[in-house]
């Protein structure tokens, strides 16, 4: 019998048996044995080692077979590697020793308390360059002009950071708010046999114990959809569990309801909130001030790895990162997840503090937030631990598979659009960052923007959604001024809001007349041939409207030497594809501070302004406000508020 077929009957047989523990051991293997013959399928696969250019037709149970004896580490996409006792692996050590350099770079930073001050910026500056040499080596990995080139690693590495990722969301999904549904009621079966199967040590003294109909209810509600959930298949299941063990089940991924009824847990948390006087970071250097902290925290945590934590793989986990709803979660990165502890925060302040304690209020809330990280940084460090074992990596190198808190969040406001966000950060790793805005992702930050236009928009950000409330009517006022100052700005010739391009010589690109900034520049450079631009250079462009030789009609009268140039050069030149797109961009060089007069009624005003308004739209999307149609090619933003 195969690997496979061994671990397979093994759980479905005890799962029958919870359910029917009237069958026989024998009855349950001869129905599971003309299961495995009707209905397994064993797909046909390629085990190619490119080192060895070796490949071997096989099939997936051999592989399993082969996994489960050779123990390999299982990487992402499919591959797998030798363990670091078997092989030595240079490029590894290259990326080592830049993530170390990194740590110790980010230490010297953490000891400047500033985040304004130079050495500061210096430092963050220093350990930010490591994580770009240490991410080039993953770079170059894919890149077949590289010596770090390999067919397979980087899309191994890819595999591994996305099934990574989907594993710690899915694990503070879970431990957090139990949004992690089970899809069929053999998902349902799993859990609680994988809870039965978990060796117990804390006791149930101080615990409320639950009937097998709260139970009962709970995991119905857990299914992805209650209505279908087989519940006569799931009411016998718990038939025969004893009153601990139905509590136990209760309790998994059920965070609230466990801390408010386990007195040893709630006897804990209020003397933390009592006693402490300050508590930052979630770190044994922010405790020691605290007496008895590390104490209390680590036997909380005792009664949480046992009766919450459910530290069992979920299937499907990148499936479920791509279309389940989450609850927790509210951004995933690369490597990180951004959790909210909002409902955690609530239930210490209403629960934990009183009359009795001194600390401010803000004091509190750094307490509570550092309580609950503390334990989901012991969540998912068992978390990945699992994972490592599972996957056969040795368990010297597990530490280096982790994640740590770092920033807390005021604010943090999503767009439809993946890793594109606005925050306030109020601590990073412990030390005041007084409500920092930090922008992620969207445009209106980023060098294609006007200055002027992005500094307005960044000043909305920060006074008027990031601030105690949001300010609707605010916001809309500011962009219609912002509407107004870039109309007015054109008609007098300004080019503040024009957008900002690099242009590179024609060759750089694989179709140079595509490119706007190429196509402006020749406009520019058509009209004067005795001030051209040349590339590569930074240049201002502005969007106009003349399209076609009836448009510049009349130019003729007022730079009859540029009208024939323009009419000569482009909208009768003998490549079709210059004549045919016309001129809808110019390009201003930087020697010159305001466009040619010329120039001005041929600006393409509306487009321009929706141009730099519109890059704030994720963010009136996310705050509900509507984006409209104003014409079949135009949209605006609206004071029209979606409930």
């Amino acid at each position: 019998m195969s690997v496979f077929e061994s671990k397979w009957m093994d759980s479905a047989r005890r799962q029958i048996k919870m359910v029917r523990p009237d069958l026989s051991d024998k009855e349950v293997n001869k129905y599971l044995e003309k299961v495995l013959e009707k209905r397994k399928v064993v797909p046909e696969c390629v085990l190619d080692n490119n080192y060895r250019h070796k490949r071997i037709n096989t099939n997936l149970e051999a592989i399993v077979d082969w996994v489960d004896a050779t123990k390999p580490v299982c990487g992402g996409y499919g591959v797998f590697y030798k363990n670091q006792h078997q092989s030595v692996n240079v490029v590894a050590r290259t990326i080592r020793k830049f993530l170390d350099t990194r740590s110790s770079l980010k230490n010297t930073m953490k000891s400047y308390s500033d985040p304004e001050c130079y050495d500061y910026k210096h430092y963050d500056m220093l350990q930010k360059g490591e994580k770009v040499c240490a991410n080039a080596i993953y770079g170059a990995g894919g890149a077949k002009v590289s010596i770090f080139y390999n067919l397979y690693t980087a899309a191994s590495t890819t595999g591994t950071a996305q099934s990574l990722i989907s594993t710690t969301c899915a694990a503070f999904e879970a431990f957090m708010e139990n949004s992690c549904r089970f899809y069929d009621t053999d998902e349902c079966l799993r859990f609680i046999m994988n809870i039965l199967s978990e060796k117990w040590r804390m006791p149930m003294d101080g615990i409320r114990y639950r009937t097998r109909e709260e139970v009962y209810e709970r995991l119905i509600a857990t299914h992805m959809h209650p209505k279908r959930a087989n519940k006569e298949v799931v009411w016998n299941a718990l038939q025969d569990l004893t009153s601990e063990q139905l509590t136990r089940v209760y309790y998994k991924n059920n965070l609230y309801e466990f801390t408010m009824n386990c007195q040893e847990v709630i006897y804990r948390l209020r003397k933390i909130m009592l006693e402490t006087k300050t508590f930052r970071a979630p770190t044994e250097k922010c405790m020691k001030p605290n007496p008895g902290l590390k104490e209390d925290l680590d036997i909380i945590w005792a009664y949480y790895s046992e009766f919450v934590h459910y530290n069992h793989p979920i299937y499907n986990r990148i499936y479920r990162l791509k279309t389940s709803k989450r609850r927790s979660v509210l951004v995933i990165d690369t490597d990180s997840n951004m959790v909210s502890i909002y409902n955690w925060i609530n239930m210490i302040m209403d629960c934990f503090v009183d009359e009795r304690n001194t600390q401010d209020r803000e004091e509190c809330m750094y307490t509570a937030a550092s309580t609950i990280c503390v334990f989901i940084t012991n969540m998912i460090r068992d978390t990945l631990a699992e994972y490592c074992r599972i996957s056969n990596v040795v368990k010297e190198s597990w530490p280096d598979v982790n994640m740590k808190n770092e920033f807390f969040f005021d604010w943090l406001v999503t767009t439809n659009v993946k890793k594109n966000y606005l925050s306030s950060v109020l601590l990073r790793e412990g030390n005041p960052m007084f409500g920092k805005m930090d922008i992620k992702g969207l445009s209106f930050i980023k060098s294609v923007m006007s200055e002027n236009v992005s500094a307005y928009l960044k000043n909305i950000v920060k006074e008027d959604i990031l601030g105690a409330r949001i300010e609707y009517a605010n916001i809309i006022r500011k962009l219609d001024g912002l509407c107004s100052a870039i109309k007015d700005s054109l008609h007098a010739g300004h080019i503040v809001f024009g957008k900002p391009m690099a242009v590179k010589e024609p060759d750089k690109y694989k179709d140079p007349l595509a490119n706007m900034g190429v196509r402006a520049v020749m406009a520019w450079n058509t009209a004067y041939p005795d001030n051209q631009i040349d590339l590569p250079e930074n240049v201002s462009v502005i969007k106009v409207r003349m399209d076609r030789l009836k448009d510049i009609e009349d130019l003729k009268d007022m730079e009859p030497e540029i009208y024939n140039r323009l009419k000569s050069e482009i909208f009768e030149n003998p490549n079709k594809r210059i004549a045919t797109a016309g001129i809808n961009a110019i390009a201003i060089p930087q020697s010159v501070e305001t466009m040619p007069k010329w120039i001005i009624p041929f600006i393409d005003v509306d487009t321009i302004v929706e141009d730099n308004t519109k890059s704030f739209f994720p963010v009136l999307k996310s705050l509900s406000l509507e984006i409209i149609n104003t014409k079949s090619d135009r949209k605006s933003y609206s004071n029209i508020i979606r409930v």
